[in-house]
């Protein structure tokens, strides 16, 4: 895949595949799962890479329930529950915490 990422964290997407290519590794399957960490960046409206906090990750793994096991070497239970998706919208000025609205 050729095309660049565009989030916030963009940059360090590609220097991290480039470095692991660079020892040998394919990471096909890995690009593909930063690249749809990265539009979800984007649909986020995440400009900048202090944001991105636990519960922005969760919500990302969320949205993609088998994802989140899969892809990550965690397995798939069938009788596993997910948790429903969430979105979050911009950070709350008051809080300072992510407010979480219903995702696809």
């Amino acid at each position: 895949m050729n095309a660049s990422f565009c989030s916030a964290l963009g940059k360090d997407f590609s220097a991290y595949l480039s470095y692991k290519r660079a020892l040998g590794r394919k990471f096909d399957t890995e690009e593909r799962a930063l690249r749809l960490f990265d539009r979800f960046l984007i649909d986020e409206r995440v400009s900048d890479a202090a944001v991105v906090q636990p519960a922005l990750i969760e919500a990302f793994l969320a949205s993609r329930p088998l994802m989140g096991m899969a892809m990550f070497g965690l397995g798939v239970d069938p009788e596993l529950n997910y948790r429903k998706p969430q979105k979050l919208s911009e950070v709350s000025n008051e809080t300072g915490r992510f407010q979480p609205t219903n995702y696809l």
